[in-house]
């Protein structure tokens, strides 16, 4: 980074579960089996580990999982929200958390913001197996435009 970049805040940040989107609307409505967590966080790790994605796998569920639940009474939405947490964590939150700490090293003007939101529908809202909502942003790429802002 160089001195102009200095001079600007830096505001950065995310929801509470970034990773909802990745589940199907059954899976978000009614939770999911232990296998089924299991298979996705499996195939994750898989990808993200070349080696013992196994052990890795052992150490996620160890530190994510409540040590004083039942695991044979745990329901499909702890294990919903276990993979939830786990997937948001790993793919948004520790990669921004570390990006911020970089950045602030140079520029003490950093912020960071969780954004938590929960409707009157819950946590996760109503999911249509058949309605898609897409939302699209503009970014102006015009330099005089950027320089108004």
């Amino acid at each position: 980074m160089d001195y102009e970049s200095r001079r600007y805040d830096l505001l950065y940040g995310m929801t509470e579960l970034e990773s909802y989107h990745i589940l199907n609307a059954v899976a978000l409505t009614y939770g999911l089996l232990e296998n089924e967590r299991d298979n996705l966080l499996r195939f994750y790790m898989q990808n993200r580990f070349e080696i013992r994605p196994d052990l890795a796998l052992a150490a996620t569920l160890r530190e994510y999982t409540d040590i004083y639940m039942d695991p044979n009474k745990a329901l499909a939405d702890e294990h919903r929200d276990n993979l939830l947490e786990i997937l948001s964590d790993a793919r948004v939150a520790a990669p921004m958390v570390q990006t911020g700490l970089y950045l602030s090293k140079v520029n003490p003007k950093c912020y960071m913001y969780v954004f938590g939101h929960n409707s009157e529908a819950g946590e996760y809202g109503r999911v249509s197996v058949y309605a898609c909502v897409c939302v699209f942003i503009r970014v102006s790429t015009n330099r005089e435009h950027m320089n108004d802002v």
